[in-house]
Formats: C-alpha cells, sequence, structure tokens
C-alpha cells in the first residue's frame, strides 16, 4: 500500500508562477522544518512559456534538471525531467487528444512509453507545474470556498487521476505561510476523489499569498527521491527575487470567477 501511495503522489506538483520575476527558489525541507534537503531555482523566459527547474543540493550541487514548455498549453505543459544521481527520467508530451508519456526509474531500467487519450469528463487536464495555472485561473471560486476538481497526470503509473482543491479555513500547522512572515495568506488542501485513494494518501498543503496570490509553502511528497532513491514527504517554502514589483492591482484585475 505505501508503493501505491507514493506512486499517487510522485510526481503531483511543482510549482511555477505566472508573475513577473527574475527567479524564485525554493527550499525543501524534511516535514518538521528542521532539515534542507534540497533547493530547487526557477528560471523562464520573458513571456513565462519556457522554465527551466535546476535541483541542488544545500551545498548547491545541481543533482536534477526539469524543463517545461507551457506555449500550446498554460495547464499541461510539456515536460522533461532527469535525476542525475540515479538516472530517472519522466516525459510528458501532449497533443490535441493525448498525452505520450515515457518513464525510466533508474539506468539500469528500460523506458517505459504509454498513450493516454484524455478524458473527456468535463475536468480541466493538468500537468506538473500546471497545477499553479490550475490555481491561478480558479483562484476567485476557490476564495469563494468552491472544490475545483480536475485531471493530474502521473507519469511514474502513466495514468491520470482525479484530484480535488479547495480551501481549507481550520487551524492547521501545515496551514502556517513561514515560521517568520507576516503576510496574509490562505491555505488549500488537495485530496484525491476516489473515497479508496482518499484512505491511503496523506493530503497535500499549499499555501499562497492573498495579495499576489503567490505560492509560499507546499507540503506533500516530493517529485524528488531521496539520495538512496525513496519518496520523501517535504515542506518547501518559495521566495520571489524580482527586478520589478508586480502590480498587485493589475494582477488581481486579471483574475475572473469561473462558472
Amino acid at each position: 500500500m505505501n508503493v501505491l501511495v507514493a506512486l499517487l503522489l510522485f510526481f503531483i506538483y511543482q510549482p511555477v508562477l505566472a508573475y513577473n520575476y527574475d527567479s524564485i527558489v525554493g527550499e525543501a525541507y524534511d516535514v518538521d522544518g528542521n532539515r534542507l534537503l534540497y533547493k530547487e531555482f526557477f528560471s523562464s523566459t520573458e513571456q513565462n512559456t519556457q522554465v527551466t527547474v535546476e535541483y541542488k543540493t544545500k551545498d548547491n550541487v545541481l543533482i536534477a534538471k526539469k524543463q517545461l514548455d507551457f506555449s500550446t498549453a498554460k495547464l499541461a505543459p510539456n515536460c522533461q525531467q532527469e535525476d542525475y544521481r540515479n538516472g530517472e527520467q519522466r516525459s510528458a508530451i501532449k497533443d490535441a487528444n493525448s498525452i505520450r508519456v515515457s518513464y525510466r526509474a533508474n539506468k539500469s531500467s528500460a523506458t517505459q512509453v504509454k498513450t493516454i487519450k484524455q478524458r473527456r469528463n468535463g475536468n480541466e487536464l493538468v500537468i506538473d507545474a500546471g497545477f499553479n495555472s490550475l490555481v491561478e485561473k480558479y483562484w476567485l471560486n476557490l476564495l469563494a470556498g468552491e472544490a475545483i476538481t480536475f485531471d493530474y497526470l502521473l507519469p511514474t503509473r502513466k495514468q491520470l487521476v482525479a484530484l480535488n482543491i479547495k480551501k481549507f479555513s481550520a487551524t492547521q500547522p501545515l496551514c502556517e505561510a513561514k515560521f517568520d512572515t507576516k503576510s496574509q495568506h490562505i491555505c488549500f488542501k488537495v485530496t484525491a476523489q476516489s473515497w479508496l485513494f482518499r484512505l491511503l494518501m496523506q493530503p497535500l498543503w499549499l499555501v499562497y499569498d492573498m495579495e499576489t496570490a503567490r505560492l509560499l509553502r507546499f507540503t506533500g511528497l516530493s517529485n524528488l527521491n531521496s539520495d538512496d532513491g525513496e519518496g520523501q514527504r517535504v515542506t518547501i517554502f518559495y521566495s520571489y527575487h524580482d527586478n520589478n514589483v508586480t502590480n498587485t492591482a493589475a494582477t488581481q484585475a486579471s483574475f475572473k470567477r469561473r462558472e
């Protein structure tokens, strides 16, 4: 059962923010927030259509890299990722009606390839960092307390799974933005739609800044394995480094409630 849970959550989320920025840095800690495990460095083109994520150790040694292409679909970008430590590779390439998924567990494993047809159930299709674009698209709906259901690609299992995201208002330590932050923030909880998977998997917790709608904190199973190749549950804190300050009023005006 633990293997199934790990596979379900293994590639579930890595954020990319659709705002003006020079770089985003994520620091991934163990869930207690005591030990720094690795760092994420995001960079993008001027239009944010081509995004690179470099994963480095706390000593700044490059251990993995991910390339994202948002040019054809904001919620379902083409994605390629490689872990340089053990040779794990994963990719997802989307066309009009299907997704070509490939996965290799390590250098000694064969690459598995499968074409997945998109579901015609009315749910949004989300791939990798397109998750954050989903939050942006349905921002006002989520603030109003609506639950949004979407189909998320799991490359390690080469299948789609239905997930729900909803605002969580109760007091919850995992909803704290950061230990020293004073910004007003909002917390979202992500669970599987299937009752069976809800019994098996721990929820994901996402904390966003209320003013800028930027992701501040993620808690859940990482898409990057530990050094020994095992899944690891992490808390990631994000910081944003801008040359130009984002116009908050213009940003908020761009959000529209989706009926």
